[in-house]
């Protein structure tokens, strides 16, 4: 051996023995924080004086719950191609059916903010069966879309043209999808701030962080796993049972939340349905302003032959957020706590959030569709 390699095996044995090791102690110091935290799940804070046992039962069920909405986010994506031939969609018209994905994740976003306010209201419980309910309504419509494509003509829709608001009804089997993938993603996103509810209602400040960090791993979980699982139905059963399976889960769910959610305290206050209403129609122009499909909504160039975007609409969105913002800082009890936007942590995530978000759905999207 020579003298310069047996030099640098010297030093890298040095370097080795030299780094830190995590030693026996710190490694158990961690796995007793971890088991602490955990513990720390089966006891109650002093809010609530149910037993431990049904606090458990109750977040179990809430996962459970924001866990299937969750799955529902992307579940369709590897069901794309084979949703596309079996509802007839022609090949100039392909990017219509990214709203298969698109209209859950609108509907999502627009009701989260606002059902955690409404089951303060009204209750844990009701609201939470509500949300199940309509869920489980939503994927029936889905899972039969093409039927009420093939027996419910949709030439009533012309109508919009007269404001100049064009909906595509070639396909009648995708519109129905479509607005059926809206309606349930309704209750599928309002299931997430309610569960955060209900485990705020069990557990205290110093447990109440695990609680809903749990909640939030279970829903990123839902996202991850999502199309894996969609994989899986279409190639064994076919892409509407992707639907079909929802609904037994969701009664289940509907007998668990009866018996282990309790009904929760009411509180005698207002909801911003204002607010609500503006920023769902702000985020839908935006929607429709950033797609190429979204041309149809409003005057356009004779000679634009295939734009990707489409100004009007990008423009009421902007109107909608500005009345949004003004609402918001008026009324009593907000959608929207504007002033966590004052602190600089909050914005960073929020923008990493979106900007991670945006190019994961358009990844999961296109490539399905393009690819097959």
């Amino acid at each position: 051996m020579s003298t310069s390699q047996k030099n640098a095996d010297d030093t890298l044995k040095n370097d080795e023995e030299a780094s830190p090791q995590p030693s026996r102690t710190e490694v158990q110091r961690t796995r007793q924080w971890i088991s602490s935290a955990l513990k720390q799940l089966t006891t109650f804070g002093q809010t609530r004086t149910a037993h431990q046992q049904t606090a458990l039962a109750a977040l179990t069920v809430a996962c459970i719950g924001v866990f299937i909405t969750a799955l529902d986010q992307t579940v369709v994506v590897t069901a794309l191609p084979q949703i596309i031939s079996d509802l007839q969609i022609p090949i100039t018209q392909l990017d219509h059916a990214s709203w298969i994905i698109s209209a859950y994740l609108l509907g999502f976003v627009v009701a989260m903010p606002l059902m955690g306010r409404v089951s303060d209201i009204h209750g844990r419980r009701r609201i939470f069966q509500l949300c199940l309910t309509i869920f489980g309504l939503g994927s029936l419509l889905c899972a039969i879309a093409p039927l009420l494509g093939k027996t419910f003509d949709l030439h009533f829709l012309s109508v919009f043209d007269a404001i100049h608001l064009h909906i595509d009804t070639t396909s009648p089997g995708l519109t129905w999808l479509i607005s059926a993938r809206l309606f349930q993603a309704i209750g599928g996103g309002a299931l997430v701030p309610v569960a955060m509810a209900i485990a705020s209602d069990f557990y205290g400040d110093k447990r109440r962080g695990l609680a809903l960090g749990i909640i939030g791993a279970v829903t990123e979980a839902g996202g991850v796993l999502g199309p894996l699982y969609g994989a899986l139905i279409v190639e064994h059963l076919g892409w509407q049972y992707i639907f079909y399976l929802n609904i037994p889960l969701v009664l289940g769910l509907m007998i668990a939340t009866q018996r282990f959610i309790p009904k929760g305290i009411r509180l005698q206050e207002g909801t911003d349905w204002l607010g609500a209403l503006l920023l769902g129609l702000a985020l839908t122009c935006l929607g429709l302003g950033l797609a190429q499909q979204g041309t149809s909504l409003g005057l356009t160039a004779s000679h634009a032959s295939n734009p990707q975007n489409n100004p009007l609409a990008l423009v009421l969105a902007l109107l909608f957020f500005i009345a949004f913002i003004v609402v918001e800082r008026k009324v009593r009890w907000p959608v929207v706590e504007l002033s966590l936007f004052k602190r600089l942590p909050f914005i960073a995530t929020s923008l990493v959030s979106l900007l991670v978000g945006a190019a994961l759905i358009i990844a999961m999207a296109d490539i399905p569709i393009f690819v097959d």
